[in-house]
């Protein structure tokens, strides 16, 4: 072929290949183009949607907030949100929706780089409530180790649970059943109190499980522990067990079982009781194991006193990933757990209590049980159920409210401000709370006083002639609180209202210790349709002919006709230092509309 036809080919050939890689070039500057803008997409919604995600931190710490200098004007439970904040390169607008007096929803919208001219626009919502504390009335009546004592046609429309004797006279009656529980010694059996060290568990696998080896002095049951406890966070309950020894090591044979509710635990150390329902028997000089089963939580966790030098002579401290894994895994955990055991050592009774259902104690005498009866020894008793010699005693019940929560609503109550001296409403009108006093609180002769949070009295507090005391509407469903260091005298026809919601009952409670019967901790004599009574160190005194729906104390006793009518919704009352409370952000309500 001649020079000039094959050159032809050639620029031919390299034309086409020219093409080609023309287009490969064009396709992958298209591509990266591609890439380029879908990068940038997904940067300017990442700045978008943290920009909506601060939006609704901040209108959650607004919503907490005593003004609106930095919240755009309004504040409190009455903001409204903000528009256009900027954050960085993006910008957010929050709005708020009410839902009701304890819920709101925040809306918030992020966008980057402007208003304007958005690249890319996220819209969030999140729930926010008031922050609530739970506390469980399961019985018209409880008490503590100085039991319950029912006068002349005294009686209890109800169930009663006494961790001491219950003792009636003529007339006396309750309509539900009686739990009188084991008694429980007045010190600890064993017990490790020296803190020199925290330690941690229920955290990071393999501290998640603590045991503590013991023995107690003779054979006897454990009625309750206690524990040298904070928490962390928020963790789930967790379950406190009493396990056979295995040569040195826990085994996984569970002797008793019991809750440690988290409720019950605050954020400082405190010795927190821990009772068994069914009391385990144990042999006095033989190893056993107190484990405590947490579960794994990096931010919500537990941490116990403990004394590094081994210093309880009884027993040492272990650790494990998983006490109940098919070959348990424990190491020492070179220190002794803060702990005590209770042991039974006080025999307790039913005297003289006509009892319409069941009744369960060691001890029964000269009383009248329609239903069922469990007991070591009867006396002088008719029994028109089925009688079952020989039971075991009930367990002691934990109170319904801890020390640690009686202490965090006199901390909620200092946060609204301190009033020096005393206060006196006496026929007038006035709102109180959230608010400390260091004085006394009286609120007689007419006078309405309405909660607007939770107040705490360092001295004493009387309600009496014809005085109201009210919840604000704002706590809605929740419920408010009055806490008194001192006595607490309520009678002459005392009004308690609610905040207009059914649920809602103001708890008066007291941390005096007076059990005088002259002189008690607290002493009521009125009728009562929206209030709970609680002394969990004193004696509650009810007067004669009186009415009430739930009281739980120390010691309890029940004057001539005086009664307490239960009310099933007490079984789970929500309380709230008021509608000022603090306002958190609901776990796992964070969503994104689109």
């Amino acid at each position: 072929m001649p020079r000039r036809g094959k050159q032809g080919q050639v620029l031919v050939l390299s034309a086409v290949m020219l093409t080609v890689v023309l287009g490969l070039v064009g396709s992958f500057i298209t591509y990266l183009g591609g890439v380029r803008k879908a990068t940038n997409t997904f940067s300017a919604r990442a700045h978008a949607r943290q920009a909506a995600e601060a939006g609704i931190q901040k209108a959650v710490w607004c919503l907490n907030q005593p003004n609106g200098n930095d919240c755009g004007g309004s504040y409190g439970s009455d903001f409204v949100g903000e528009t256009g904040v900027s954050i960085g390169s993006a910008v957010y607008s929050t709005t708020i929706s009410t839902i009701n007096a304890s819920l709101k929803t925040v809306t918030a919208t992020g966008y980057y780089p402007s208003i304007a001219a958005p690249i890319a626009k996220v819209t969030l919502k999140a729930d926010a409530g008031i922050d609530t504390t739970q506390a469980s009335f399961f019985y018209g009546v409880q008490s503590g180790n100085g039991g319950f004592v029912l006068n002349n046609n005294a009686y209890v429309v109800g169930n009663m649970y006494a961790n001491g004797d219950v003792i009636g006279s003529n007339g006396a009656y309750v309509t539900g059943t009686v739990y009188v529980a084991g008694g429980t010694a007045l010190s600890p059996d064993q017990e490790q109190a020296t803190v020199n060290a925290d330690y941690e568990f229920g955290r990071v696998s393999p501290t998640l499980d603590i045991a503590q080896s013991f023995e107690i002095s003779d054979d006897n049951v454990i009625n309750k522990i206690s524990l040298y406890i904070k928490k962390n966070g928020n963790p789930s309950n967790a379950t406190v067990r009493i396990l056979a020894d295995n040569s040195g090591v826990p085994s996984k044979t569970v002797v008793g079982t019991a809750t440690l509710t988290a409720s019950s635990v605050s954020t400082s150390y405190s010795w927190v009781d821990v009772s068994f329902t069914s009391p385990p028997p144990l042999v006095g000089g033989q190893r056993y194991w107190l484990l405590v089963d947490a579960g794994s939580n990096g931010s919500h966790y537990w941490t116990i006193g403990s004394q590094t030098n081994n210093g309880y002579g009884n027993g040492v401290g272990m650790v494990s990933a998983n006490w109940n894994a098919s070959t348990p895994v424990w190491n020492d955990a070179g220190r002794d757990y803060a702990f005590q055991i209770w042991t039974g050592g006080v025999t307790t009774k039913i005297d003289t209590v006509h009892v319409y259902l069941d009744a369960h104690a060691n001890t029964i005498v000269d009383s009248t049980v329609d239903g069922d009866a469990y007991y070591q020894t009867l006396t002088n008793t008719t029994v028109n159920g089925t009688s079952y010699p020989g039971s075991a005693d009930p367990g002691p019940a934990d109170l319904p409210i801890s020390d640690n929560e009686i202490d965090s609503w006199k901390t909620i109550a200092a946060s609204g401000g301190t009033i020096a001296g005393d206060v006196t409403y006496d026929g007038t009108t006035g709102t109180l709370g959230p608010k400390k006093i260091t004085g006394n609180l009286t609120v007689i002769n007419g006078a309405t006083l309405t909660l607007n949070g939770t107040v705490h009295v360092e001295g004493n507090v009387t309600f009496q002639n014809n005085a109201i005391i009210k919840l604000a509407s704002g706590y809605g469903s929740n419920s408010g609180v009055i806490v008194a260091d001192g006595k607490i005298a309520i009678n002459n026809n005392v009004s308690f209202q609610n905040s207009g919601t059914t649920g809602s009952y103001i708890l008066m409670l007291t941390t005096n210790t007076s059990i005088d019967p002259v002189s008690p901790a607290m002493l009521l004599a009125n009728n009562s349709d929206n209030s709970i009574f609680y002394a969990s160190k004193g004696m509650v005194a009810i007067g004669n002919n009186a009415v009430v729906k739930e009281v739980t104390a120390f010691k309890l006793s029940l004057d001539n006709n005086a009664s307490v009518q239960y009310e099933s919704g007490l079984a789970n009352v929500n309380f709230t230092s008021g509608p000022g409370a603090s306002w958190i952000r609901r776990s796992g309500t964070t969503r994104e509309v689109h």
